[in-house]
C-alpha cells in the first residue's frame, strides 16, 4: 500500500508491504530505491520481504516525482552530494517504521539498490542505528568522498558489487580499509564480468539483470537478516549432522599421472537414489582426510551429489614436520598438485553413479589453494570453489591466454590474504575470461582463517553458513548449465577397486534448477514462472511506466501506461482490463511486459474511483458486470485514448482482460468492439451468457483461456462457443485441467492460485495472436518447416513383440552432433502412413534436441483407397492392436542408447491423434500425449473407470473436428482419470479445417498450426523436465534385437549436422502426476531444471 510520513516539514510518500493479518511486532526493512525513485521494482522487493515475514517500506528520498532522466540526474547529484540530507531521508523512513505497532523497533535493516545502495552505505558510515545494511550495485565513490574521521558503524554491512562498471577494485580496497578502521562486521562480494554481471544486476526489469548474481546476493542478504534478527539462531553451532543417513566408504583409486600411485579417497552418497548424479571432489585441508572432510562429503551427499574426498598426499604423516613437508611438496609443485586433483576427477568420470560432465571441486585452506591452481591452469570442471585458501601458492600460476573454464568462487577472511593478492587474482580471472565471484568476511573480533571448520576454534557459524549457502547455489546453477569441452574425458583409465553403488535402476532427480526461458524452440529446457519476483524477461532501458489520465464522457479516468519512450514510431497497443480489485501492481507488471515487447500498453480504469473496502469492491463489480454497455464504454474510452496518441497505430489495438476484466473483454468483443484481438484470461462466462444472444458481428479475433476447476463449466464454454459461431468470429478456446493444479486466477503471480505453466502457455498463445493480428510475424499460410536438412535421418527396422514379432519400418531424425541421451517423441502418423509430412515433423523435433521417431502402424503398404480405408479401420477400431503398435515404438526407443528411457512422449495427427488418445486413456506410460485434429469417435468408450491417466494430455482441434458432446465426454474421462490436460479448439469464419497442421495439404492453416505447435513444444519442454515415471514404464516384453535393428546410427538419408549444444535432460520430482507450482526464485527462488 502507499503510505505517507514526514521528514521534518516535508511529506514523503513510500510504499509499504506487510502481512496485515499479523499484528505481532516483527523485524522491518527499509528499501532505499534506485535513482528513478519508488517504482514497480521496489514494490516487488517490498513484497518479497513481506513474504519472508518482514514489514518492508520502500522509502521516498526525493519527495518529488521523477519526470525525466534529466530530473533524475539532478536528484541523484543533489542527494549523493549532500550525505546528511540523504541519510536524513533514510532515517525518516526508519522512524516511521519504529512508530508502527507491528514493528519491533530494535530490529530494522536497510537495503539499497544502485543509487540507493550508495545511500545505504552512507547511512551505515554515518553511524546509522540499524541491525544490518545491504548495498546492491551501489557506487562507492560517494562513500569515499566522506571525511574518514566521521565514520562510526553500528550495523552489520554487506556489499554486492559487479566488477564490470560499478566500482574499481581500488574503490573496493579503499572501502574495505574504511570498514576495518571503523571496526565493522562486514562482507563484500564481487561478481566477475564474464559472469555477465553489470551495474543493475539485481533489477529484473532491466536489461542488465543477472538472475544468478541476483539470486546469490539475495540469498546471502536474507541469511544476514535471519542472523541479525535471530530468525535462525545459529550462534556458533555446527551446520553438520548429515552423514548418518548417507552411505560412506573408503575408495581405492590411482594417479595415472604419477606412476599409478595408489590413493585412498572417501566417498559419501545417497544409496536410495538411483541413476547418475553430479559429483563434487573435496580437496582437503593440509592435515589430510579426516572427520571434517567426511562431514562435508556427507553434506554434499544429502544434497543429491556424490561427495568424494581426494587423497592428495598418498601417505600418512606422524608429526608436524612431516605434515609441513607434504603440504609444501604439493602446494609448490603445481603440476603434481593439479594431477592429484585430476586423478580424483578421472575416477569419478569413469564411475556409473556420476554424470561425467557434472563434476565440481571445492577445497579448504591448502586444498582451496589447490582448487585455484587447478582452475587457473585450464582444468575442466563446472565449478571450482575455494574456502580460505591461501593465495601465495597461486601467485604466478596463471599464464596469459589460458581459458579458465569453471565458475570460480573464493570465500575468504579479511586476514587470509593481502589486498594486492586479491587484486592480482581478480586480474588473472578476468584475463582468463572466468565466471567468478570473490566474497570476503570480517567482523570486529575477526573472521579467522579456517572459519568453515566446525571442529576448530576458528569456526565462525555465520561466515560458514553464508559461504556454504552461496556455494550450494553456485553448484546448483553450474550443474544445470553444463557445456563441457571434449577434453573433459579422462586421459588415463581410472579403474576402481571398489564399487560405490548398484549399477541397476533408473535415473532419479535431485533438485529443481532451471534458467527461465519461454522459448519452446530452444531445446528441452524447463518452462519458467513468469512472476516478476521470479525474474521475468528484463525490460528494455527505455520502457517507462506512468499514470495516464483520460475521459469517458464527463468522467475522468486514471489508467497506467507503459511505453518505450525512446521509440516514437506509431506501433500497436494493448488495453489491459483489470481484475475486480482495479489497477494494481499486477496490471502494472503486465503492462510493462507488453511494453518490453514493443507495444504501448494501457491498464484501463473501469471504476473511475478507488476501491476502499471489500463491500465497496463487490458493489462496483456488480455495477459494471450487470451493465454491459457501461462496462464496454469504459473499455472503449481506453481504446479511444490510445488511438489519440501519436505513438499508437490506431488500427492495431487489442484487448486483454483478467477475471472480471476477462468477462468485460468478452462483452466488448460480443458487442462488436473494434479491436484486432480480444483475449480473456480466467474471465467468468456467466455474465457474458446473460447478454442477448443476438450477438453483433464479432470483428476481433477472440481467445479464451479457462480453468476447468472453478472458472467455468463445460456447459458455459459450449454456450459461448455457439455465441462466437453466431457472430462469425475467429476464435480459440483453451481449457486447462484441474489435475494440472489450474484454478481461477492462474495467471496472477501475486496470488496463491498462480500456475506458472498455464500462465506461460496462455501468455505464449496470446502474444502469438498479437504477433499475427499486428503482422509482427507475417506468416500468411507459409509452412513452418525446413529444419530437416541439418539433421541425421534414417529408416530403422524394429519389431512389434506384442503381435508375433511383426517387422516394422520407422523413421528417425536426430542431431548427430549432440552427445549423450536425450528425450524422444514418437509420432503416430496420419491415416496415409509415413510420408514427407511425418519426416518433416520428426526433423522439427530433432532440431529442438529430441529424437523424433515416426512409428509404423500398418506394417504394410496400400495400393489404393479401399486398402487405406481398411487399414485405418483395422487399427482405429481395435484399441489393443493400435496401442500395442504405439508401445512397440516406445519400447524400441526405451532400449536405445540415444534415448532417456523415461523421457518419451507421443504425438499424433488425425488417425494418429485418435491413437494417441486411446493410448493415454488406457493407462499408457509416457510423459505427454498430444493429439492434433484426432477424431474422437474412435476414443468414445475407451476409458474405463479407475484407470489412472499418466501423461500430460493435450488436444488441439478444429471446431468441426468433433461435436461438443464428444469434447465434453473426453473432458469428463480425463477428469475421472486424474489427468493433467488441456484442450484447445480453433475456428474462424472460413473455418479452421480438419488437418490444419499439414503444411502439404490444402487444409493447412499457418496460424492454428503455429499456435498449436508452440503450445505443444512448451508442454514437451516442461513435461521432460518434470518426469516421475512408474516402474511399469519399462518394456513389458523383451525388446532385445540385433545391433543393426537397435542402432539409430545406420546408413542415413542425410548426415548434415549443425552446431547444436548438447541438451540432454534431468528429471525432477512431481507430486503424483500433478505439476508442482514452482517455488519462488531458487532458495525461496528455485530456478527450474535446465536440461543437462
Amino acid at each position: 500500500m502507499n503510505v505517507s510520513y514526514t521528514d521534518g516539514n516535508t511529506t514523503l510518500h513510500g510504499f509499504l508491504a506487510k502481512d496485515s493479518e499479523n499484528s505481532t511486532p516483527r523485524p522491518a526493512v527499509v528499501i532505499v530505491p534506485d535513482g528513478d525513485g519508488v517504482t514497480g521494482y521496489e514494490h516487488e522487493r517490498a513484497r518479497m520481504l513481506a513474504d519472508l515475514g518482514y514489514v518492508a517500506l520502500a522509502a521516498d528520498i526525493y519527495a518529488a516525482p521523477v519526470t525525466s532522466e534529466e530530473v533524475q540526474r539532478e536528484f541523484e547529484a543533489r542527494y549523493t552530494g549532500d550525505p546528511r540530507l540523504f541519510v536524513g531521508r533514510i532515517q525518516a523512513a526508519i522512524d516511521h517504521l519504529k512508530e508502527m505497532s507491528d514493528v519491533s523497533g530494535d530490529h530494522v535493516a536497510v537495503f539499497g539498490y544502485g543509487f540507493g545502495g550508495s545511500g545505504a552505505l552512507l547511512y551505515a558510515l554515518h553511524g546509522g542505528d540499524v541491525s544490518a545494511t545491504m548495498s546492491f550495485n551501489g557506487r562507492l565513490q560517494p562513500v569515499l568522498e566522506m571525511n574518514h574521521t566521521d565514520i562510526t558503524i553500528h550495523s552489520r554491512l554487506a556489499i554486492y558489487s559487479a566488477t564490470h562498471e560499478t566500482n574499481t577494485y581500488e574503490d573496493v580496497e579503499a572501502v574495505q580499509v574504511m570498514l576495518d578502521s571503523a571496526n565493522a562486521t562486514w562482507e563484500l562480494t564481487r561478481y566477475g564480468e564474464e559472469m555477465g554481471v553489470m551495474d543493475g544486476f539485481t533489477n529484473f526489469y532491466h536489461d542488465n539483470h543477472n538472475p544468478t548474481a541476483e539470486m546469490q546476493s539475495w540469498i546471502a542478504a536474507t541469511a544476514i537478516l535471519d542472523h541479525v534478527f535471530d530468525h535462525n539462531e545459529a550462534s556458533n553451532e555446527s551446520m553438520t549432522n548429515h552423514v548418518g543417513s548417507m552411505t560412506n566408504a573408503t575408495i581405492h583409486y590411482f594417479d595415472h599421472y604419477d606412476n599409478d600411485t595408489a590413493l585412498n579417497g572417501f566417498v559419501s552418497y545417497n544409496a536410495s537414489m538411483l541413476g547418475k548424479r553430479p559429483a563434487v571432489v573435496i580437496v582437503p585441508d593440509w592435515d589430510g582426510i579426516d572427520e571434517y572432510e567426511h562431514d562435508r562429503a556427507g553434506m554434499l551427499a544429502s544434497m543429491g551429489y556424490v561427495g568424494f574426498v581426494a587423497d592428495i598426499y598418498a601417505a600418512n604423516f606422524s608429526n608436524m614436520d612431516e605434515q609441513i613437508a607434504l603440504s609444501r611438496k604439493y602446494s609448490s609443485n603445481v603440476t603434481l598438485f593439479t594431477h592429484r586433483i585430476q586423478a580424483a576427477i578421472d575416477f569419478l568420470m569413469a564411475h556409473e553413479l556420476v554424470h561425467p560432465d557434472h563434476i565440481a571441486i571445492i577445497g579448504y585452506c591448502f586444498g582451496g589453494a589447490g582448487v585455484l591452481q587447478y582452475a587457473l591452469t585450464g582444468g575442466h570442471v563446472v565449478a571450482a570453489l575455494s574456502f580460505h585458501g591461501g593465495l601465495s601458492p597461486v601467485a604466478g600460476v596463471y599464464k596469459n591466454g589460458t581459458m579458465i573454464h569453471p565458475h570460480v568462487a573464493v570465500f575468504s577472511a579479511f586476514g587470509d590474504e593481502t589486498l594486492d593478492q586479491i587484486s592480482s587474482l581478480e586480474s588473472d580471472l578476468m584475463m582468463g575470461n572466468a565466471t567468478f565471484q570473490i566474497t570476503r568476511y570480517d567482523e570486529p573480533a575477526g573472521v579467522a582463517h579456517g572459519f568453515t571448520n566446525f571442529h576448530s576454534d576458528a569456526y565462525n557459524a555465520i561466515a560458514d553458513s553464508q559461504s556454504w549457502t552461496a556455494a550450494s547455489a553456485i553448484l546448483e546453477d553450474a550443474f544445470a548449465h553444463v557445456t563441457m569441452s571434449p577434453t573433459m574425458t579422462p586421459t588415463g583409465a581410472a579403474v576402481a577397486n571398489a564399487t560405490m553403488a548398484p549399477t541397476s535402476g533408473t535415473n532419479a532427480s535431485m533438485m529443481q534448477t532451471s534458467t527461465p526461458t519461454m522459448s519452446p524452440t530452444d531445446g528441452p529446457t524447463a518452462s519458467p514462472s513468469m512472476s516478476p519476483t521470479q525474474t521475468p524477461t528484463a525490460f528494455e532501458a527505455g520502457v517507462m511506466g506512468m499514470n495516464a489520465s483520460y475521459v469517458d464522457g464527463n468522467v475522468t479516468l486514471h489508467g497506467f501506461l507503459a511505453v518505450d519512450n525512446a521509440n516514437t514510431i506509431a506501433r500497436p497497443a494493448v488495453v489491459i482490463v483489470p481484475d475486480w480489485d482495479g489497477i494494481n501492481e499486477y496490471e502494472h507488471d503486465r503492462a510493462m511486459m507488453l511494453a518490453e515487447m514493443g507495444y504501448v500498453a494501457l491498464a484501463a480504469d473501469i471504476y473511475a474511483e478507488p476501491v476502499t473496502s471489500p463491500d465497496h469492491q463487490t458493489a462496483l463489480y456488480r455495477q459494471y458486470i450487470g451493465d454491459a454497455p457501461l462496462f464496454v464504454g469504459r473499455i472503449q474510452a481506453a481504446i479511444d485514448y490510445l488511438k489519440s496518441r501519436s505513438d499508437v497505430h490506431p488500427d492495431h489495438i487489442a484487448v486483454m482482460g483478467y477475471c472480471f476484466g476477462g468477462s468485460g473483454a468478452l462483452m466488448y468483443a460480443l458487442h462488436g468492439g473494434d479491436a484486432s484481438a480480444t483475449m480473456s484470461f480466467h474471465g467468468g462466462l456467466p455474465p457474458v451468457l446473460t447478454m442477448s444472444h443476438n450477438v453483433s458481428t464479432i470483428h476481433s479475433r477472440v481467445a479464451i483461456f479457462s480453468a476447468t476447476h472453478n472458472d467455468d463449466t463445460t456447459e458455459d464454454v459450449e454456450a459461448v462457443q455457439m455465441m462466437l459461431e453466431s457472430g462469425n468470429a475467429t476464435w480459440e478456446i483453451t481449457r486447462f485441467g484441474e489435475e494440472m493444479g489450474v484454478m481461477h486466477g492462474f495467471t496472477n503471480f501475486h496470488s496463491d492460485a498462480y500456475n506458472p505453466i498455464a500462465d506461460m502457455q496462455s501468455w505464449t498463445a496470446a502474444t502469438a495472436i498479437l504477433d499475427h493480428v499486428f503482422a509482427h510475424s507475417d506468416a500468411g499460410n507459409e509452412s513452418m518447416t525446413n529444419p530437416v536438412e541439418s539433421m541425421t535421418n534414417s529408416t530403422v527396422q524394429y519389431v512389434d513383440h506384442y503381435d508375433h514379432h511383426t517387422a516394422l519400418n520407422g523413421f528417425v531424425s536426430y542431431n548427430a552432433s549432440m552427445l549423450g541421451k536425450r528425450p524422444a517423441v514418437v509420432i503416430v502418423p496420419d491415416w496415409d502412413g509415413i510420408d514427407e509430412y511425418e519426416h518433416d515433423r520428426a526433423g522439427m523435433l530433432a532440431s529442438m534436441g529430441y529424437v523424433g521417431f515416426v512409428a509404423d502402424i500398418y506394417a504394410a503398404n496400400f495400393s489404393n483407397m479401399d486398402e487405406q480405408i481398411a487399414l485405418s479401420r483395422k487399427y482405429s477400431s481395435n484399441v489393443t492392436l493400435f496401442t500395442h503398435r504405439i508401445q512397440a515404438a516406445i519400447d524400441f526407443l526405451m532400449a536405445h542408447e540415444l534415448v532417456h528411457p523415461d523421457h518419451i512422449a507421443i504425438i499424433g495427427y488425425c488417425f494418429g491423434g485418435s491413437g494417441v488418445l486411446q493410448y493415454a486413456l488406457t493407462g499408457g506410460h509416457v510423459v505427454a500425449a498430444l493429439s492434433f485434429h484426432g477424431g474422437l469417435s474412435p476414443v468414445a468408450g475407451v476409458y474405463q473407470n479407475g484407470t489412472m491417466i499418466h501423461p500430460h494430455v493435450a488436444v488441439f482441434s478444429a471446431f468441426d473436428d468433433e461435436t461438443l458432446d464428444q469434447i465434453s465426454s473426453l473432458e469428463s474421462d480425463l477428469m475421472m482419470g486424474s489427468a493433467t490436460f488441456q484442450i484447445t479448439r480453433y475456428d474462424e469464419p472460413d473455418g479452421v479445417q480438419h488437418g490444419f497442421t499439414n503444411f502439404h495439404s490444402n487444409s493447412y492453416n499457418a496460424i492454428a498450426d503455429s499456435q498449436s505447435w508452440t503450445a505443444a513444444s512448451s508442454i514437451l519442454e516442461y513435461a521432460f523436465a518434470h518426469v516421475t515415471m512408474s516402474p511399469t514404464m519399462s518394456p513389458t516384453v523383451s525388446t532385445t534385437t540385433s545391433p543393426t535393428t537397435r542402432s539409430l546410427n545406420v546408413s542415413s538419408v542425410n548426415t548434415n549436422t549443425t552446431d547444436v549444444v548438447s541438451h540432454g535432460t534431468c528429471s525432477s520430482v512431481t507430486l503424483g502426476h500433478q505439476f508442482i507450482t514452482f517455488l519462488t526464485f531458487w532458495a525461496g527462488c528455485v530456478i527450474l531444471l535446465a536440461a543437462f
